[in-house]
């Protein structure tokens, strides 16, 4: 007879994690990776932290984390009272500024009246104020360049920082201060052999040299080693030490902005030379 099966069972094998024996990484494997021209800068109780922190990460293979597990993505928390729509405000703004040469004009012909005279002055204070307001409206976060979209991270990015930065932390608990992260780097042989030990899709196409040009790349940008690390901290007291908000004055003004600000003082001197000209007939 065949045996009788049982789908409840298969099911809760397939929930269950795989065990870590399965995929322990060793000291002794940690060693080899890196070669006998190696061996000195580090120890065995190196090459074991090191193979233990690679054995506890998240492998690409493994089953999805249930609910509640410190893996597990959890979305965050955004008080929907605190923000408002930059790009409409940003857009009305601009609206009203466009609008506000032809409301100059038209209410400066308006001034002979005195229930409408002081529509000028009003109008004129705002457009004034308002494109004193512009960057704070536009930027209310601070100024940043527009660039061009990023190109999309390859599989293997993230996944290279996370055992990067274990190792880096490893040599640095070691006494050696200036990890290496070029293509012939410690840090750089044991990220692309973890790569490819745990399987990552095409982890053997990456090489030394692209791992080392993405480690560069980051530290450089956010800080990977202690230099970056200690730079980046740096930068951070110094924003800290200015203002909430950068100088606006120095947000440089978009082209049509820059367009209205001629056309509105264009028609503040035309005004004034009108008065001007009439002060002088009567």
């Amino acid at each position: 007879m065949f045996p009788r099966f049982d789908a409840s069972r298969i099911i809760e094998q397939m929930k269950t994690p795989r065990p870590e024996g399965s995929r322990k990484i060793t000291a002794t494997e940690v060693k080899k990776w890196l070669g006998s021209s190696k061996a000195s800068i580090l120890g065995r109780s190196q090459y074991r932290e090191i193979a233990a922190g690679l054995t506890k990460l998240k492998w690409p293979g493994d089953l999805p984390s249930p609910l509640g597990s410190p893996w597990f993505q959890k979305e965050p928390e955004i008080d929907p009272k605190r923000w408002w729509d930059f790009e409409a405000a940003t857009e009305a703004a601009k609206t009203l500024l466009k609008s506000a040469p032809a409301m100059l004009s038209h209410w400066e012909g308006q001034r002979w009246a005195p229930q409408s005279r002081d529509g000028y002055d009003v109008i004129k204070a705002l457009g004034n104020a308002l494109f004193l307001a512009m960057p704070y409206i536009e930027w209310p976060l601070g100024y940043y360049e527009h660039r061009t979209r990023s190109k999309r991270p390859k599989p293997w990015h993230t996944m290279a920082l996370v055992i990067a930065r274990l190792v880096i932390n490893v040599i640095v608990k070691a006494g050696h201060n200036e990890p290496g992260i070029t293509r012939n780097s410690i840090v750089v042989r044991i990220v692309r052999n973890a790569l490819i030990r745990m399987k990552l899709p095409d982890a053997k196409m990456v090489t030394l040299a692209a791992i080392g040009a993405h480690l560069t790349r980051w530290d450089k940008k956010y800080g990977l080693t202690p230099n970056g690390v200690a730079a980046l901290t740096t930068k951070h007291a110094d924003n800290i030490c200015d203002q909430a908000l950068p100088n606006v004055a120095d947000y440089p003004l978009s082209s049509e902005i820059g367009a209205w600000r001629r056309e509105w003082l264009r028609r503040i001197e035309m005004t004034q030379d009108d008065n001007y000209t009439r002060r002088k007939t009567r």
